[in-house]
């Protein structure tokens, strides 16, 4: 058989999309009742409190609290993230804790494009919002040596844009050619916060803190290569020896990791930032109807975000939207990105053959879901 062609029987495949796409359906729902930290101890009940979604447009990874044997796995299915030194957050069981990491050596990598031949989150490299609520423990012991947070790691190792702490209590953005500006906003120790890094085409970049910038990003993200190749991400360290805290001192938690495929505009991250804490369990989650009301709620939120009375001049960007500006539909994107990770992920033998087949089956999946 040659490398490039890969036969598989449809009545199996027809059925494992079936089982993807009914997982899809109940994380969507359980994303879509997530309530962003405003108050560290705020009530946490589904809903709470809630008066806008969390946009699962565009999402194609979550990493909640499904962590065992250093994976922590994705909900949607796709690349699980490895952690080092890392443990369950919560004792419950309830899956909902997210991770807690340790000291020196303790942090989580998302892959990239270093996953291998099979890239899920190639997107990345052009455009993606990465999302995570975070609670910083111990304050770092060294005062000239910010910790990492969060952040973008490139192939030749150096950070293209990410967030990290200082032993002054002040964030820091560390951007591709240059810091992100002063450091003037502060943080405090046990209290939960919610920060995204934005990036936008080859030369836009931003990182929030509680639906506020932080630095002076936007302009700052340079790359030496257009695009640049990202490695992976980064969560709760980057595995340096500047990670200054004992061994056993719980120095970070970090929870509802999210990923887009595209770039989120500074009106949504604002608005979801005023949500009050809310996690519900996994095995309260339910698909709230079906494909309908999946592509109802598609476009109420297509409606608010691009309305000239509620986005301002600068949440807009003037980059084209690499990653989703096609001629599908945001329901088909998001259809295909996650089908070719499943079906990749079956078949993947790190010489790309399985692509060239699977299309059919994977319009094949895609109009079968449409038409639900």
């Amino acid at each position: 058989m040659s490398e490039g062609l890969y036969l598989a029987h449809l009545t199996e495949q027809l059925e494992q999309i079936k089982k993807v796409v009914k997982t899809w359906k109940e994380v969507d729902a359980r994303v879509k009742q997530l309530c962003l930290p405003t108050e560290a101890g705020a009530a946490a009940s589904p809903g709470a409190g809630c008066n806008k979604a969390v946009p699962t447009e565009g999402l194609v990874g979550y990493l909640a609290g499904s962590f065992a044997e250093g994976q922590w796995k994705d909900e949607y299915l796709g690349v699980n993230a490895t952690v080092m030194s890392g443990e369950l957050a919560s004792t419950e069981g309830t899956g909902n804790g997210g991770v807690r990491f340790k000291g020196r050596g303790s942090w989580a990598e998302w892959p990239v494009s270093k996953q291998g031949q099979n890239q899920r989150y190639h997107f990345a490299n052009y455009n993606f919002t990465l999302m995570a609520t975070v609670t910083i423990h111990a304050v770092p012991e060294a005062a000239n040596s910010p910790i990492p947070l969060l952040g973008v790691r490139l192939n030749d190792s150096t950070v293209l844009l990410g967030l990290s702490y200082t032993k002054d209590r002040q964030w820091s953005v560390l951007c591709k050619g240059g810091n992100g500006g002063d450091r003037t906003s502060t943080w405090e120790l046990n209290k939960k916060y919610h920060v995204a890094i934005v990036r936008e085409g080859d030369s836009q970049g931003s990182v929030y803190v509680d639906g506020q910038r932080v630095g002076s990003s936007q302009a700052a993200l340079q790359c030496e290569t257009k695009p640049c190749t990202i490695s992976h991400f980064y969560i709760g360290g980057d595995g340096g020896v500047t990670e200054g805290t004992a061994s056993d001192v719980n120095r970070v938690t970090v929870t509802n990791v999210l990923l887009y495929n595209r770039p989120l505009g500074g009106t949504e991250i604002s608005a979801l930032h005023m949500r009050k804490v809310s996690i519900p369990a996994p095995e309260d989650a339910k698909p709230q109807g079906g494909g309908s009301a999946r592509v109802q709620e598609t476009s109420s939120n297509h409606a608010s975000d691009t309305s000239p009375q509620t986005v301002p001049e600068s949440a807009l960007s003037s980059t084209p939207h690499k990653a989703v500006a096609t001629e599908r539909r945001p329901l088909e994107r998001e259809i295909e990105t996650k089908i070719v990770a499943q079906l990749e992920d079956k078949h993947a033998d790190g010489c790309g053959g399985a692509k060239q087949v699977l299309l059919p089956l994977l319009l094949l999946g895609v109009w079968a879901f449409a038409a639900l």
